[in-house]
Order: structure tokens, then sequence, then C-alpha cells
């Protein structure tokens, strides 16, 4: 019976611990809910540069926007009658007209480059909702949905890249790497 009684207090204890530690645990077993507060970063006087369009610094700060993906600086898209124009060009002189020194990015994650992975702001504008919507990007699926519908919008009204044929810019990615790799 001794065991028993231990082992009940032990197994107790245990699940305890777990549920303290989780929000509906914290609030049943009045434990303290920690939450990290976000990483907010403001330009603030600090230089703006703008390298492509869905990445910039902010200072020293290499920003990607996160859950969207613009064509590459050099990369070239087709228009509505078939004729190439420079879509990544674009889409970096796109980005550079919405940020400005009232920026504040949100830090959601880093990437694999060290990047600050962010939701941007200027003012009430959500600049990486407005550079999908604005057909100079597409969402990026992989990593989240948030801006589907901006997408959906750009496609049907035939907006940016979306007003001819182009190749998506994970794959131009990939293609450039192989002929790297080829050479």
């Amino acid at each position: 019976m001794k065991h028993f009684i231990h082992y009940n207090a032990v197994l107790l204890a245990f699940f305890f611990g777990i549920a303290s530690g989780s929000d509906v645990g914290a609030a049943v077993f009045g434990g303290i809910i920690h939450e990290t507060p976000k990483k907010i970063i403001k330009a603030g006087g600090k230089p703006l540069k703008v390298i492509d369009g869905d990445s910039f610094f902010i200072g020293k700060t290499e920003i990607r926007l996160e859950g969207i993906d613009a064509p590459e600086y050099f990369q070239e898209c087709y228009d509505a009658e078939d004729n190439p124009y420079p879509c990544g060009k674009k889409a970096k002189k796109a980005l550079e007209k919405l940020v400005s020194s009232n920026i504040r990015c949100e830090k959601i994650t880093r990437d694999k480059y060290r990047r600050v992975v962010a939701i941007c702001h200027n003012g009430k504008l959500n600049i990486n909702r407005e550079m999908v919507a604005q057909g100079q990007a597409v969402a990026y699926k992989r990593y989240t949905h948030e801006f589907d519908d901006a997408e959906k919008s750009a496609r049907r009204l035939k907006k940016g890249i979306w007003q001819g044929r182009f190749l998506k810019p994970e794959f131009y990615r990939i293609l450039k790497k192989q002929k790297k790799n080829q050479k």
C-alpha cells in the first residue's frame, strides 16, 4: 500500500508539473503564464535598403517578409502579350514604395540564412499582404495561409505577375541552382 501511495504521489506531481506549464493547467492550478514578448524592429532613423521584393535591411538587420515569395531580382516574367519584363526588379521597386521610416516589423523567427522573418507594417498597412495584393509576390503557402485571399484577388484581377505567365520564385531558384551545379 505504501508503494501505491508513493507511486500515485509521484504521478500526481508529474501531471501537476505538466499541467501548470500549460495555459489551461496554469489557470486551474494557479501557475504563472509567461508569454514571450514579440520582438519589434523599427526603422527609427536607421537606414533602409531594399534587396528585392521580399527582403530588406533596417540598419544592419536583414528582414525577410514572412509568408510571401517575390520574384528574384534578375527573374523575368511574361506580360499578357507574352513579352518578357523584369518582374524581379519591379517587385523590388514596389517594396521600396511601401517601406519608410515608419516601418514596424514583428519578428516571427529566423530563417536558415539568419534573417529575421517578420510581418511588417507601414502605419496600418500590412506590407506583406500588400505585396501579394499588388501581384508583386505570391503567398508562400508552405509557411502560412494568411495571404491566400490577397493572392486570389490579385490573380482574379490579373495584377502584377498574374497578368501573364511566370515561374514561381522558389522554382526559379531551384532551376538557377541546378544550372549552376551543371557548370
